[in-house]
Protein backbone atom coordinates (compact mmCIF):
# COMPACT_ATOMS: atom_id res chain seq x y z
CA UNK A 1 0.00 0.00 0.00
CA UNK A 2 1.21 3.51 -0.83
CA UNK A 3 1.89 5.83 2.09
CA UNK A 4 3.10 9.38 2.45
CA UNK A 5 6.56 8.41 3.67
CA UNK A 6 7.53 6.99 0.29
CA UNK A 7 9.75 9.04 -1.92
CA UNK A 8 9.77 9.97 -5.59
CA UNK A 9 11.85 6.97 -6.64
CA UNK A 10 9.18 4.72 -5.19
CA UNK A 11 6.50 6.67 -7.06
CA UNK A 12 8.49 6.07 -10.23
CA UNK A 13 8.67 2.35 -9.46
CA UNK A 14 4.89 2.15 -8.96
CA UNK A 15 4.17 3.89 -12.28
CA UNK A 16 6.66 1.73 -14.18
CA UNK A 17 5.32 -1.46 -12.63
CA UNK A 18 1.92 -0.80 -14.20
CA UNK A 19 3.47 0.40 -17.46
CA UNK A 20 5.59 -2.72 -17.84
CA UNK A 21 2.90 -5.24 -16.90
CA UNK A 22 0.26 -4.16 -19.41
CA UNK A 23 0.04 -3.43 -23.15
CA UNK A 24 -0.35 0.26 -22.42
CA UNK A 25 1.02 1.56 -25.71
CA UNK A 26 -1.83 -0.21 -27.52
CA UNK A 27 -4.62 1.11 -25.32
CA UNK A 28 -6.72 3.43 -27.46
CA UNK A 29 -10.23 4.87 -27.48
CA UNK A 30 -11.64 6.64 -30.52
CA UNK A 31 -8.20 6.48 -32.15
CA UNK A 32 -6.47 8.24 -29.24
CA UNK A 33 -3.74 6.54 -27.22
CA UNK A 34 -4.78 7.10 -23.62
CA UNK A 35 -1.75 5.89 -21.63
CA UNK A 36 0.04 9.28 -21.36
CA UNK A 37 -3.13 10.81 -19.93
CA UNK A 38 -3.52 7.98 -17.40
CA UNK A 39 0.15 7.80 -16.47
CA UNK A 40 0.49 11.53 -15.85
CA UNK A 41 -2.69 11.62 -13.74
CA UNK A 42 -1.43 8.64 -11.75
CA UNK A 43 1.96 10.27 -11.21
CA UNK A 44 0.48 13.50 -9.86
CA UNK A 45 -1.95 11.61 -7.62
CA UNK A 46 0.98 9.74 -6.06
CA UNK A 47 2.91 12.99 -5.60
CA UNK A 48 -0.17 14.52 -3.96
CA UNK A 49 -0.46 11.52 -1.66
CA UNK A 50 3.22 11.90 -0.81
CA UNK A 51 2.71 15.51 0.21
CA UNK A 52 -0.47 14.63 2.10
CA UNK A 53 -2.39 17.29 0.22
CA UNK A 54 -5.39 15.24 -0.89
CA UNK A 55 -8.51 17.20 -1.43
CA UNK A 56 -11.96 15.72 -1.74
CA UNK A 57 -14.14 17.59 -4.13
CA UNK A 58 -17.78 17.32 -3.24
CA UNK A 59 -20.55 18.39 -5.53
CA UNK A 60 -24.04 18.80 -4.22
CA UNK A 61 -26.97 18.17 -6.49
CA UNK A 62 -30.30 19.81 -5.95
CA UNK A 63 -33.67 18.58 -7.15
CA UNK A 64 -35.62 21.81 -7.15
CA UNK A 65 -38.75 21.64 -9.31
CA UNK A 66 -39.04 24.54 -11.74
CA UNK A 67 -42.22 25.89 -13.21
CA UNK A 68 -43.10 25.58 -16.90
CA UNK A 69 -42.50 29.28 -17.53
CA UNK A 70 -38.94 28.85 -16.28
CA UNK A 71 -38.19 26.22 -18.93
CA UNK A 72 -39.74 28.32 -21.72
CA UNK A 73 -37.53 31.22 -20.67
CA UNK A 74 -34.47 28.94 -20.59
CA UNK A 75 -35.20 27.73 -24.13
CA UNK A 76 -35.48 31.30 -25.40
CA UNK A 77 -32.20 32.18 -23.69
CA UNK A 78 -30.56 29.08 -25.16
CA UNK A 79 -31.60 29.96 -28.70
CA UNK A 80 -30.40 33.54 -28.23
CA UNK A 81 -27.11 32.31 -26.76
CA UNK A 82 -26.65 29.91 -29.67
CA UNK A 83 -27.11 32.68 -32.24
CA UNK A 84 -24.68 35.02 -30.44
CA UNK A 85 -22.10 32.25 -30.01
CA UNK A 86 -22.35 31.27 -33.67
CA UNK A 87 -21.54 34.78 -34.89
CA UNK A 88 -18.77 35.31 -32.31
CA UNK A 89 -17.28 31.95 -33.30
CA UNK A 90 -17.34 32.74 -37.01
CA UNK A 91 -15.89 36.20 -36.41
CA UNK A 92 -13.00 34.70 -34.43
CA UNK A 93 -12.04 32.29 -37.21
CA UNK A 94 -12.51 34.98 -39.87
CA UNK A 95 -10.08 37.35 -38.11
CA UNK A 96 -7.30 34.78 -37.72
CA UNK A 97 -4.21 35.46 -39.81
CA UNK A 98 -1.29 33.24 -40.84
CA UNK A 99 1.47 33.16 -38.20
CA UNK A 100 4.74 31.29 -37.89
CA UNK A 101 4.27 30.17 -34.28
CA UNK A 102 1.40 29.63 -31.87
CA UNK A 103 2.41 29.73 -28.21
CA UNK A 104 0.16 28.29 -25.52
CA UNK A 105 0.79 30.20 -22.31
CA UNK A 106 -0.57 30.56 -18.79
CA UNK A 107 -0.90 33.49 -16.42
CA UNK A 108 1.21 31.60 -13.85
CA UNK A 109 4.19 32.02 -16.20
CA UNK A 110 3.75 35.79 -16.42
CA UNK A 111 5.61 38.38 -14.38
CA UNK A 112 5.02 42.11 -13.99
CA UNK A 113 7.27 43.87 -16.51
CA UNK A 114 6.92 47.66 -16.57
CA UNK A 115 3.19 48.29 -17.08
CA UNK A 116 2.22 44.88 -18.47
CA UNK A 117 2.42 41.16 -17.73
CA UNK A 118 5.19 39.38 -19.56
CA UNK A 119 5.41 35.63 -20.33
CA UNK A 120 8.87 34.92 -19.00
CA UNK A 121 9.52 32.03 -21.37
CA UNK A 122 8.03 33.23 -24.64
CA UNK A 123 7.83 37.03 -24.63
CA UNK A 124 11.57 37.35 -24.05
CA UNK A 125 12.15 35.53 -27.36
CA UNK A 126 9.43 37.51 -29.12
CA UNK A 127 10.71 40.90 -27.93
CA UNK A 128 14.39 40.13 -28.59
CA UNK A 129 13.78 39.06 -32.19
CA UNK A 130 10.86 41.43 -32.93
CA UNK A 131 8.43 38.60 -33.63
CA UNK A 132 5.28 40.32 -32.38
CA UNK A 133 3.54 40.07 -35.75
CA UNK A 134 4.64 36.48 -36.40
CA UNK A 135 3.07 34.79 -33.38
CA UNK A 136 -0.16 34.20 -31.51
CA UNK A 137 -0.19 33.76 -27.75
CA UNK A 138 -3.05 31.52 -26.63
CA UNK A 139 -3.78 32.07 -22.93
CA UNK A 140 -5.44 28.88 -21.74
CA UNK A 141 -6.25 29.99 -18.19
CA UNK A 142 -6.77 33.40 -16.60
CA UNK A 143 -6.07 36.38 -18.86
CA UNK A 144 -4.62 39.58 -17.43
CA UNK A 145 -6.01 42.90 -18.66
CA UNK A 146 -2.67 44.25 -19.92
CA UNK A 147 -0.16 41.87 -21.49
CA UNK A 148 2.88 42.18 -23.69
CA UNK A 149 1.88 41.92 -27.39
CA UNK A 150 -1.76 42.27 -26.37
CA UNK A 151 -3.11 42.40 -29.93
CA UNK A 152 -2.03 38.82 -30.54
CA UNK A 153 -3.43 37.35 -27.33
CA UNK A 154 -6.15 34.71 -27.80
CA UNK A 155 -8.28 34.07 -24.66
CA UNK A 156 -8.86 30.36 -25.16
CA UNK A 157 -11.62 29.86 -22.57
CA UNK A 158 -13.80 32.53 -24.20
CA UNK A 159 -13.28 31.15 -27.69
CA UNK A 160 -13.97 27.57 -26.62
CA UNK A 161 -17.12 28.60 -24.78
CA UNK A 162 -18.64 29.98 -27.99
CA UNK A 163 -17.40 27.05 -30.05
CA UNK A 164 -18.73 24.44 -27.61
CA UNK A 165 -22.25 25.90 -27.58
CA UNK A 166 -22.42 25.66 -31.37
CA UNK A 167 -20.69 22.28 -31.50
CA UNK A 168 -23.15 20.68 -29.08
CA UNK A 169 -25.99 21.42 -31.48
CA UNK A 170 -24.06 19.99 -34.43
CA UNK A 171 -23.16 16.84 -32.52
CA UNK A 172 -26.82 16.00 -31.99
CA UNK A 173 -27.06 15.16 -35.66
CA UNK A 174 -23.78 13.25 -35.91
CA UNK A 175 -23.49 9.50 -35.62
CA UNK A 176 -20.82 8.54 -33.10
CA UNK A 177 -18.55 5.63 -33.92
CA UNK A 178 -16.93 3.97 -30.94
CA UNK A 179 -13.56 2.27 -31.34
CA UNK A 180 -12.15 0.83 -28.10
CA UNK A 181 -9.02 -1.28 -27.59
CA UNK A 182 -8.33 -1.79 -23.89
CA UNK A 183 -6.88 -5.25 -23.38
CA UNK A 184 -6.80 -6.24 -19.68
CA UNK A 185 -7.88 -2.72 -18.73
CA UNK A 186 -10.28 -3.94 -16.03
CA UNK A 187 -7.45 -6.01 -14.52
CA UNK A 188 -5.30 -2.87 -14.48
CA UNK A 189 -8.03 -0.88 -12.72
CA UNK A 190 -8.55 -3.62 -10.15
CA UNK A 191 -4.84 -3.82 -9.30
CA UNK A 192 -4.61 -0.03 -9.20
CA UNK A 193 -7.46 0.18 -6.68
CA UNK A 194 -5.82 -2.43 -4.47
CA UNK A 195 -2.48 -0.63 -4.41
CA UNK A 196 -3.70 2.96 -4.19
CA UNK A 197 -6.70 3.52 -1.89
CA UNK A 198 -7.85 6.75 -3.56
CA UNK A 199 -7.30 5.56 -7.16
CA UNK A 200 -11.00 6.13 -7.92
CA UNK A 201 -10.35 9.87 -7.82
CA UNK A 202 -8.40 9.46 -11.07
CA UNK A 203 -11.71 8.98 -12.98
CA UNK A 204 -10.18 6.66 -15.57
CA UNK A 205 -12.82 3.94 -15.93
CA UNK A 206 -13.60 2.78 -19.46
CA UNK A 207 -16.67 5.01 -19.43
CA UNK A 208 -14.54 7.94 -18.24
CA UNK A 209 -12.03 7.36 -21.03
CA UNK A 210 -14.75 7.24 -23.67
CA UNK A 211 -16.05 10.56 -22.36
CA UNK A 212 -12.54 12.05 -22.26
CA UNK A 213 -11.68 11.03 -25.82
CA UNK A 214 -15.04 12.38 -27.01
CA UNK A 215 -14.02 15.71 -25.49
CA UNK A 216 -10.63 15.60 -27.22
CA UNK A 217 -12.36 14.82 -30.52
CA UNK A 218 -14.74 17.75 -30.04
CA UNK A 219 -11.81 20.08 -29.34
CA UNK A 220 -10.02 18.62 -32.34
CA UNK A 221 -12.68 20.20 -34.55
CA UNK A 222 -11.89 23.62 -33.06
CA UNK A 223 -8.13 23.29 -33.39
CA UNK A 224 -8.31 21.81 -36.89
CA UNK A 225 -10.14 24.89 -38.09
CA UNK A 226 -7.88 27.26 -36.14
CA UNK A 227 -4.59 25.70 -37.22
CA UNK A 228 -5.74 25.36 -40.83
CA UNK A 229 -6.40 29.11 -40.91
CA UNK A 230 -3.24 30.21 -39.08
CA UNK A 231 -0.95 27.63 -40.77
CA UNK A 232 1.73 27.70 -38.05
CA UNK A 233 5.03 25.92 -38.44
CA UNK A 234 5.22 25.23 -34.70
CA UNK A 235 2.99 24.97 -31.64
CA UNK A 236 4.93 25.58 -28.40
CA UNK A 237 3.75 24.76 -24.87
CA UNK A 238 5.35 25.50 -21.47
CA UNK A 239 4.08 22.15 -20.20
CA UNK A 240 1.62 20.35 -22.48
CA UNK A 241 0.02 18.16 -19.82
CA UNK A 242 -2.70 18.27 -17.14
CA UNK A 243 -5.14 20.30 -19.25
CA UNK A 244 -7.53 18.69 -21.75
CA UNK A 245 -7.46 21.81 -23.93
CA UNK A 246 -3.69 21.38 -24.32
CA UNK A 247 -3.78 17.62 -24.95
CA UNK A 248 -6.29 18.29 -27.72
CA UNK A 249 -4.09 21.01 -29.27
CA UNK A 250 -1.12 18.62 -29.31
CA UNK A 251 -3.29 15.86 -30.80
CA UNK A 252 -4.56 18.07 -33.62
CA UNK A 253 -1.17 19.59 -34.42
CA UNK A 254 0.46 16.16 -34.60
CA UNK A 255 -2.34 14.96 -36.86
CA UNK A 256 -1.79 17.96 -39.16
CA UNK A 257 2.00 17.38 -39.14
CA UNK A 258 2.70 20.68 -37.36
CA UNK A 259 5.77 20.65 -35.10
CA UNK A 260 4.73 20.24 -31.45
CA UNK A 261 7.19 21.48 -28.83
CA UNK A 262 7.27 21.31 -25.05
CA UNK A 263 9.33 24.23 -23.73
CA UNK A 264 10.95 23.47 -20.38
CA UNK A 265 9.35 25.39 -17.52
CA UNK A 266 10.84 23.58 -14.52
CA UNK A 267 12.95 20.58 -13.51
CA UNK A 268 12.87 17.63 -15.92
CA UNK A 269 14.76 15.10 -13.86
CA UNK A 270 14.85 11.32 -13.74
CA UNK A 271 11.99 11.10 -11.23
CA UNK A 272 9.60 13.48 -13.02
CA UNK A 273 7.35 10.97 -14.73
CA UNK A 274 6.03 13.39 -17.34
CA UNK A 275 9.51 13.71 -18.83
CA UNK A 276 11.24 10.57 -17.64
CA UNK A 277 11.40 6.80 -18.20
CA UNK A 278 8.80 6.16 -20.89
CA UNK A 279 9.51 2.44 -21.31
CA UNK A 280 6.64 1.66 -23.68
CA UNK A 281 6.12 4.16 -26.45
CA UNK A 282 5.09 3.75 -30.13
CA UNK A 283 7.73 4.31 -32.80
CA UNK A 284 6.14 7.66 -33.75
CA UNK A 285 5.39 8.62 -30.17
CA UNK A 286 1.98 9.14 -28.60
CA UNK A 287 -0.46 11.43 -30.39
CA UNK A 288 -1.17 13.53 -27.30
CA UNK A 289 2.52 14.13 -26.54
CA UNK A 290 4.82 16.64 -28.30
CA UNK A 291 7.52 15.39 -30.65
CA UNK A 292 10.11 17.98 -29.58
CA UNK A 293 11.42 19.01 -26.15
CA UNK A 294 13.35 22.27 -25.85
CA UNK A 295 15.38 22.17 -22.64
CA UNK A 296 17.31 24.62 -20.50
CA UNK A 297 20.41 22.52 -19.97
CA UNK A 298 22.34 19.35 -20.78
CA UNK A 299 21.05 17.33 -17.82
CA UNK A 300 17.45 17.89 -18.88
CA UNK A 301 18.23 16.95 -22.48
CA UNK A 302 19.98 13.73 -21.42
CA UNK A 303 16.94 12.71 -19.41
CA UNK A 304 14.63 13.20 -22.41
CA UNK A 305 17.01 11.44 -24.80
CA UNK A 306 17.07 8.26 -22.71
CA UNK A 307 13.56 7.40 -23.85
CA UNK A 308 13.17 9.60 -26.94
CA UNK A 309 15.92 7.70 -28.78
CA UNK A 310 13.62 4.65 -28.80
CA UNK A 311 11.33 6.50 -31.22
CA UNK A 312 11.89 7.61 -34.80
CA UNK A 313 10.68 11.19 -34.42
CA UNK A 314 10.92 12.47 -30.81
CA UNK A 315 13.91 14.78 -30.26
CA UNK A 316 15.30 17.23 -27.70
CA UNK A 317 17.29 20.47 -28.05
CA UNK A 318 19.10 22.71 -25.57
CA UNK A 319 17.84 26.28 -26.01
CA UNK A 320 18.60 27.75 -22.58
CA UNK A 321 16.30 29.78 -20.36
CA UNK A 322 15.54 32.86 -22.49
CA UNK A 323 14.13 35.03 -19.73
CA UNK A 324 17.33 34.85 -17.68
CA UNK A 325 19.36 36.00 -20.67
CA UNK A 326 16.77 38.64 -21.56
CA UNK A 327 16.82 40.08 -18.06
CA UNK A 328 20.64 40.10 -17.93
CA UNK A 329 20.80 41.95 -21.25
CA UNK A 330 18.24 44.53 -20.14
CA UNK A 331 20.06 45.05 -16.82
CA UNK A 332 23.69 44.53 -17.86
CA UNK A 333 24.92 47.61 -16.00
CA UNK A 334 23.18 46.71 -12.76
CA UNK A 335 25.58 45.90 -9.92
CA UNK A 336 24.03 44.61 -6.72
CA UNK A 337 25.55 43.47 -3.47
CA UNK A 338 24.98 39.75 -2.81
CA UNK A 339 23.39 40.27 0.55
CA UNK A 340 20.29 38.08 0.86
CA UNK A 341 19.32 34.44 1.28
CA UNK A 342 16.55 33.43 -1.14
CA UNK A 343 14.19 30.70 0.04
CA UNK A 344 11.97 29.40 -2.78
CA UNK A 345 8.86 27.63 -1.54
CA UNK A 346 7.16 24.51 -2.89
CA UNK A 347 3.69 22.98 -2.89
CA UNK A 348 4.10 21.67 0.64
CA UNK A 349 2.38 22.51 3.94
CA UNK A 350 3.65 25.76 5.44
CA UNK A 351 4.68 24.04 8.67
CA UNK A 352 6.98 21.71 6.72
CA UNK A 353 8.63 24.45 4.70
CA UNK A 354 9.04 26.72 7.71
CA UNK A 355 10.08 24.09 10.22
CA UNK A 356 11.60 25.04 13.57
CA UNK A 357 15.13 24.58 12.25
CA UNK A 358 14.49 26.84 9.22
CA UNK A 359 12.94 29.43 11.50
CA UNK A 360 16.06 29.28 13.69
CA UNK A 361 18.19 29.92 10.59
CA UNK A 362 16.12 32.98 9.68
CA UNK A 363 16.30 34.39 13.22
CA UNK A 364 20.07 33.90 13.57
CA UNK A 365 21.16 34.49 9.98
CA UNK A 366 23.67 37.27 9.22
CA UNK A 367 21.77 37.78 5.95
CA UNK A 368 18.28 39.07 5.22
CA UNK A 369 15.94 36.31 3.92
CA UNK A 370 13.61 36.68 0.95
CA UNK A 371 10.84 34.10 0.86
CA UNK A 372 9.55 33.47 -2.66
CA UNK A 373 6.03 32.12 -3.09
CA UNK A 374 5.35 29.34 -5.57
CA UNK A 375 2.84 30.42 -8.28
CA UNK A 376 0.36 27.81 -7.01
CA UNK A 377 0.81 28.15 -3.24
CA UNK A 378 -2.60 28.21 -1.53
CA UNK A 379 -1.43 30.50 1.25
CA UNK A 380 -0.42 34.12 0.81
CA UNK A 381 1.93 36.68 2.29
CA UNK A 382 -0.28 37.40 5.31
CA UNK A 383 -0.51 33.69 6.18
CA UNK A 384 3.29 33.43 6.28
CA UNK A 385 3.63 36.63 8.31
CA UNK A 386 1.10 35.45 10.88
CA UNK A 387 2.80 32.07 11.16
CA UNK A 388 6.27 33.59 11.58
CA UNK A 389 4.88 36.11 14.09
CA UNK A 390 3.66 33.18 16.17
CA UNK A 391 7.19 31.76 16.09
CA UNK A 392 8.80 34.99 17.25
CA UNK A 393 10.45 35.91 13.93
CA UNK A 394 10.94 39.66 13.46
CA UNK A 395 9.47 40.94 10.20
CA UNK A 396 12.62 42.98 9.64
CA UNK A 397 14.62 39.76 9.19
CA UNK A 398 12.71 38.65 6.09
CA UNK A 399 10.54 39.78 3.19
CA UNK A 400 8.02 37.86 1.07
CA UNK A 401 7.77 38.01 -2.71
CA UNK A 402 5.06 36.94 -5.12
CA UNK A 403 6.64 35.15 -8.08
CA UNK A 404 4.27 36.95 -10.47
CA UNK A 405 5.17 40.41 -9.20
CA UNK A 406 8.93 40.09 -8.72
CA UNK A 407 11.04 38.54 -11.53
CA UNK A 408 13.33 35.74 -10.36
CA UNK A 409 16.46 37.15 -12.11
CA UNK A 410 16.00 40.43 -10.24
CA UNK A 411 16.07 38.63 -6.89
CA UNK A 412 18.94 36.37 -7.95
CA UNK A 413 21.15 39.38 -8.67
CA UNK A 414 21.05 40.18 -4.95
CA UNK A 415 21.14 36.57 -3.75
CA UNK A 416 24.09 35.28 -1.75
CA UNK A 417 22.66 31.78 -1.32
CA UNK A 418 19.52 30.12 -2.67
CA UNK A 419 17.76 27.66 -0.34
CA UNK A 420 15.11 25.20 -1.49
CA UNK A 421 13.46 21.86 -0.87
CA UNK A 422 13.24 20.98 -4.57
CA UNK A 423 12.24 24.09 -6.54
CA UNK A 424 13.10 24.43 -10.24
CA UNK A 425 14.53 27.84 -9.31
CA UNK A 426 17.67 25.83 -8.51
CA UNK A 427 18.41 25.33 -12.21
CA UNK A 428 17.84 29.00 -12.98
CA UNK A 429 20.01 30.04 -10.04
CA UNK A 430 22.78 27.78 -11.33
CA UNK A 431 22.50 29.36 -14.77
CA UNK A 432 22.99 32.77 -13.14
CA UNK A 433 25.96 31.60 -11.08
CA UNK A 434 24.10 31.68 -7.76
CA UNK A 435 24.84 28.82 -5.31
CA UNK A 436 21.91 26.72 -4.10
CA UNK A 437 21.57 24.44 -1.10
CA UNK A 438 18.99 21.64 -1.12
CA UNK A 439 17.54 20.95 2.33
CA UNK A 440 15.10 18.15 1.56
CA UNK A 441 15.83 14.50 0.74
CA UNK A 442 13.33 14.61 -2.13
CA UNK A 443 15.36 17.45 -3.63
CA UNK A 444 18.49 15.35 -3.23
CA UNK A 445 16.85 12.60 -5.31
CA UNK A 446 15.55 15.00 -7.94
CA UNK A 447 18.77 16.98 -8.38
CA UNK A 448 21.38 14.30 -7.78
CA UNK A 449 22.92 15.04 -11.20
CA UNK A 450 23.25 18.74 -10.29
CA UNK A 451 24.89 18.43 -6.86
CA UNK A 452 28.55 19.35 -7.40
CA UNK A 453 29.47 21.10 -4.11
CA UNK A 454 30.42 24.16 -6.13
CA UNK A 455 27.11 25.67 -7.17
CA UNK A 456 24.70 23.06 -5.82
CA UNK A 457 24.96 21.60 -2.31
CA UNK A 458 22.92 19.28 -0.14
CA UNK A 459 22.54 19.59 3.63
CA UNK A 460 20.46 17.17 5.69
CA UNK A 461 18.18 19.03 8.13
CA UNK A 462 18.18 16.00 10.42
CA UNK A 463 21.95 16.10 10.93
CA UNK A 464 23.09 17.49 14.29
CA UNK A 465 25.51 19.98 12.70
CA UNK A 466 23.03 21.21 10.03
CA UNK A 467 22.99 24.80 11.28
CA UNK A 468 26.78 25.01 11.55
CA UNK A 469 27.17 23.55 8.06
CA UNK A 470 24.66 26.08 6.72
CA UNK A 471 26.49 29.07 8.20
CA UNK A 472 29.83 27.71 6.94
CA UNK A 473 28.30 27.60 3.47
CA UNK A 474 27.38 31.27 3.77
CA UNK A 475 30.96 32.07 4.85
CA UNK A 476 32.38 30.04 1.98
CA UNK A 477 30.29 31.95 -0.54
CA UNK A 478 31.50 35.24 0.97
CA UNK A 479 34.93 34.38 -0.41
CA UNK A 480 33.78 33.08 -3.81
CA UNK A 481 33.53 35.13 -7.00
CA UNK A 482 31.47 33.57 -9.76
CA UNK A 483 31.53 34.43 -13.45
CA UNK A 484 28.22 34.03 -15.27
CA UNK A 485 28.35 33.00 -18.92
CA UNK A 486 26.45 35.09 -21.45
CA UNK A 487 24.30 33.18 -23.92
CA UNK A 488 22.18 34.17 -26.88
CA UNK A 489 18.38 34.10 -26.79
CA UNK A 490 16.91 31.45 -29.05
CA UNK A 491 14.79 32.53 -32.03
CA UNK A 492 11.79 30.15 -32.04
CA UNK A 493 11.13 30.71 -35.73
CA UNK A 494 14.65 29.79 -36.85
CA UNK A 495 15.13 26.87 -34.45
Amino acid sequence: MFNVTQRHQEIKDIVLKFENNFLVKKWSVNGIHIWPYIRIKLYFLLVTNLNDEDKIKCQEQSSVVKGKSFYVLKKVQLVFSLIISFFKNELFFFRLKPKKVIFFGSHIHRVKHKEYYFNRFFDSMVDTHNLQDYVYMVEHQKVYDVNFNQKNIIPLAQRLKDFTIVQKLKNRFKKKNLDVYLEDYNVFLELLSKEIPNAQSLSISETDMIGWTNKIKALDAFYTRMFSKVQPEKIIFPGYYAWDNLYAAVFTANKLKIRTIDFQHGPQTNVHMVFSSWTKIPDRGYGIMPTEYWTWDENSKINIDKWAQKTSNVISKIVGQPYLEYWKQKNKDLVEEKKIVLYSLQLMPLTQMLSDIIIALIINSPKHWKIRLHPRNEFDKSDIEEYLDSKGVKRSSYSIHDSKECPLPEILTTTHLHVTAFSGCLIEAKMMGVPSVIINSVGKEIYKDYIDNELVFYLDQDEIDFKNSFYKLIEKNDMTTLVVAKNSIVNPILT
